[in-house]
């Protein structure tokens, strides 16, 4: 009461407290925090005691901050530096790029090329390419993790772009570009990282990219050369490599595999030579395989191949890997040799497949 009379307040004594009236140069005080903080400086704030205040929560980290804490790591050891681009962009570039989606407008954008919020991460990548090249820096490793926005909704998505050398001339080793297969090791390595095992194919390509050079991970990925006539618009005149990843679908715990103990019972590797048409793809092969639906068959892998040879100009030879393994007991010889005889049958009937003898 004392401190109040001395600063010119009106107080008046009630029942559960006071009541006070500031006086009216006093424009700051408009609240019970403003009248506690008056006394406090005037009584000093030196004579009450420094005590931590209580806490009994604890923190937490952000919705996939440690998954992307992983994921940069790996990028960052894969020799991909961060890009950080602006989250606007212009109409003509998003309807290049994403023609299904219609951009949201600003209201009252600073320029025009910065009047929409962007439906894809590729066009600023780009931009940030044709920077780089316009100002003498070829050899590039880009990667970013930001938000698009479509259909009124945030999706966080991952760019992978390179183009250039991957490994510059030196004494030790000749100059060799970054191609299509270092963009695809890379994006293997990242689904790897979160154990997300999908096949590779080349249906439903955007536009954008090379009808021959792409494929794609289901809905989870796609990647492959810029096409030409879409560099073009950004005046890049050497092969651009981009990945677009969506991250969310990855890190979520569904999309992943279980843990499996390790197995108890040996395994059984088996080689088949083929002889194919030349138009038949790998891929082909591989679905061809998995479609017979052995549960023992655990790996297919090509392991060589050869274009020409003692058969026909119109075939090529594919030598395949099949490794088998029960988790329940030994496979004998004759239940692989059924097993074999079963894949062969199928590539035989679906694509006229012949075992090389």
């Amino acid at each position: 009461e004392r401190i109040f009379e001395r600063l010119g307040f009106k107080t008046i004594k009630t029942e559960d407290g006071w009541s006070v009236q500031a006086p009216s140069h006093r424009v700051d005080i408009g609240g019970e925090e403003d009248l506690l903080d008056e006394i406090a400086r005037h009584y000093g704030f030196d004579k009450f005691p420094a005590t931590l205040p209580a806490w009994s929560g604890y923190g937490s980290a952000l919705p996939f901050e440690t998954e992307e804490r992983l994921l940069r790591n790996r990028l960052a050891s894969a020799g991909y530096s961060e890009i950080v681009t602006m989250a606007f962009s212009d109409d003509a570039s998003e309807r290049k790029f994403r023609p299904d989606v219609e951009p949201i407008k600003l209201m009252n954008p600073m320029v025009e090329n910065e009047s929409i919020l962007r439906t894809s991460l590729v066009p600023s990548t780009l931009r940030t390419i044709e920077w780089n090249l316009n100002h003498g820096i070829r050899d590039l490793q880009f990667y970013e993790l930001g938000k698009v926005y479509r259909n009124g909704a945030e999706n966080r998505l991952l760019i992978l772009a390179a183009t250039g050398a991957l490994r510059t001339k030196s004494v030790h080793e000749p100059e060799r570009d970054f191609n299509f297969y270092d963009l695809k090791g890379g994006v293997e390595d990242i689904l790897q990282t979160f154990d997300v095992s999908l096949p590779a194919d080349r249906e439903n390509l955007p536009a954008y990219y090379h009808p021959g050079r792409a494929a794609r991970f289901g809905e989870v990925a796609v990647f492959g050369e810029l096409h030409p006539e879409s560099a073009e618009m950004f005046k890049l005149r050497q092969r651009i490599y981009i990945a677009e990843l969506n991250v969310e679908t990855i890190f979520r715990t569904e999309t992943r595999h279980s843990v499996e103990p390790i197995p108890r019972f040996p395994s059984i590797r088996r080689d088949l030579s083929l002889l194919l048409d030349k138009d038949t793809r790998y891929e082909d092969v591989h679905a061809a395989v998995t479609s017979a639906g052995i549960p023992d068959l655990i790996q297919i892998r090509p392991i060589d191949r050869m274009e020409s040879g003692p058969f026909p100009e119109s075939k090529y030879s594919l030598a395949i890997s099949l490794i088998y393994q029960s988790n329940e007991r030994t496979l004998t010889d004759e239940e692989v040799d059924q097993f074999d005889r079963q894949i062969l049958g199928l590539l035989e009937q679906r694509l006229g497949a012949q075992l090389r003898k």
